[in-house]
């Protein structure tokens, strides 16, 4: 009897972790997928097009998240939730799909439900990962109630009503709510956007999910997101969207990652190591908490700002050197202005990085200058309206003679190689092109996913600390 007992409790052991119940003690650290926008895993897969039309999205997508923080951090945010109310105050900027919110994206489980096995009892959706807002929101089946309004999606809203750990705040009774903000009884949020698109829901709790690079659930109780009940001009680019919502990650006391601190599951650290894409989308890791503390040698501390009470991550860019060179910029372009103008984000949403105009200029005079004593180039407009320096040169070095470069920051150098300040592409003649895959900005300056890669970044929340090192990201899994 003994025997058969012990197998009973073996099995339903196993059954709890297949289903994603909670894991009890506190964890060592939960790692998960990052997904890239234009890689196979994603919903947003463009499918076979050409490398242009790539490149093509890409900086369409990076300009269009440039619009969405500049405007994002001159709007009024509200100090006491960590919300953003984003709105419409530069006409002149590009408008701003919520496709191309981000470069990343996370795939989770969330709410519990009555399930038979092998199932999960929870619903999977995929949702932007973002950096640059605090809170995590996704669309809910309320969206469908007369004179309510869902934006395009393939995933079905989410089933709230039917969610057995599902919980909507109660209004003004809750840490996250903001003071007389409700929809009848229920705390609610709004966010707007630059373009005019808002979604507005109600402040919730419920269980995440997460399938860990193990392949083990691990679910996290009582996450306080926005369930989405009303959404207008949200565009998506297509009725096949199945991009559900946003992972918020910034600052703000309802960021997950805040979440998770106060909750004592994790540290407040969280980290990544993009992977260098050689003209391909690749798939990489989030990870949070003890698990990242691996040893890596060779780490650089630099501090983590924020303006206001704004989501993004801002570090303190100083200067700029090219192939070793410093180059004359006068420092103050890059500092943070009042009125949130200047300043450098960190932002892996972003493709590419941007630099402010004035010192951008001094970094194209600068190629100029160096490319101009090299053999066998000429000028190329191959991606001309997509980057502002390309060459074509006759005899193919791949990233040979292309110079790295340095972002100076507070007590830190980030070291740029050639691979990450350019792309290379082959062409059918033989010859080949490169482009300095950096564009210009007229409000401030980020560093971009692009510009990241095979560094590998944590983010140490309560220390407002920014560590990074060099590192081979096709390793990390």
């Amino acid at each position: 009897m003994t025997i058969l007992r012990l197998a009973f409790l073996s099995i339903l052991s196993s059954l709890l972790l297949i289903l994603g119940g909670p894991v009890a003690g506190k964890p060592n650290g939960l790692t998960i997928k990052l997904i890239h926008r234009d890689s196979p895993a994603s919903p947003l897969y463009p499918g076979k097009i050409t490398f242009i039309e790539r490149i093509q999205r890409l900086v369409n997508q990076s300009k269009a998240r440039a619009s969405y923080l500049s405007s994002m951090i001159s709007a009024n945010t509200d100090q006491t939730n960590g919300s953003q109310s984003i709105h419409p105050n530069e006409a002149f900027r590009a408008p701003i799909a919520i496709q191309a919110m981000s470069t990343y994206m996370v795939r989770l489980g969330i709410g519990t439900f009555n399930a038979t096995f092998p199932a999960r009892p929870f619903k999977t959706y995929h949702l932007h990962m973002d950096t640059g807002s605090a809170l995590t929101w996704i669309q809910c089946q309320d969206c469908e109630l007369p004179g309510n309004h869902c934006f395009p999606c393939r995933e079905p809203p989410f089933p709230k009503t039917i969610s057995r750990s599902y919980r909507a705040l109660p209004c003004n009774l809750h840490p996250l709510c903001a003071p007389h903000q409700c929809i009848g009884d229920s705390c609610s949020y709004q966010e707007k956007y630059m373009d005019g698109a808002a979604t507005t829901g109600i402040l919730s709790q419920e269980a995440f999910t997460f399938v860990s690079s193990s392949g083990r659930p691990q679910t996290i109780l009582n996450i306080v997101f926005g369930c989405s009940i009303d959404s207008t001009d949200m565009r998506y680019g297509d009725d096949d969207n199945q991009v559900s919502g946003v992972f918020g990650l910034g600052w703000g006391i309802r960021s997950f990652v805040k979440q998770i601190s106060y909750q004592s599951l994790y540290d407040g650290t969280f980290s990544y190591c993009l992977k260098f894409n050689d003209g391909h989308a690749l798939d990489t890791y989030l990870r949070f908490g003890p698990g990242i503390s691996q040893p890596t040698t060779g780490l650089q501390t630099t501090k983590l700002d924020q303006f206001k009470s704004s989501a993004p991550y801002y570090i303190d860019l100083i200067g700029i050197s090219i192939n070793g060179t410093r180059l004359s910029i006068n420092p103050a372009l890059f500092l943070l202005q009042f009125d949130g103008s200047g300043g450098c984000i960190i932002d892996s949403g972003t493709t590419f990085t941007s630099i402010i105009r004035p010192a951008f200029d001094v970094v194209i005079r600068t190629f100029l200058l160096y490319f101009s004593s090299l053999p066998n180039m000429t000028r190329s407009r191959l991606f001309e309206g997509f980057f502002d320096l390309c060459y074509e040169r006759s005899v193919p070095e791949g990233f040979r003679d292309l110079p790295g470069m340095t972002f100076h920051l507070s007590n830190a150098d980030l070291e740029v190689r050639p691979e990450g300040a350019f792309f290379v592409k082959p062409l059918n003649s033989g010859k080949e092109v490169f482009c300095l895959a950096i564009v210009a900005d007229d409000h401030y300056s980020s560093l971009g996913a692009y510009q990241q890669t095979n560094q590998k970044f944590i983010y140490d929340i309560p220390r407002k600390q920014l560590q990074f090192a060099p590192a081979d990201c096709a390793q990390d899994a």
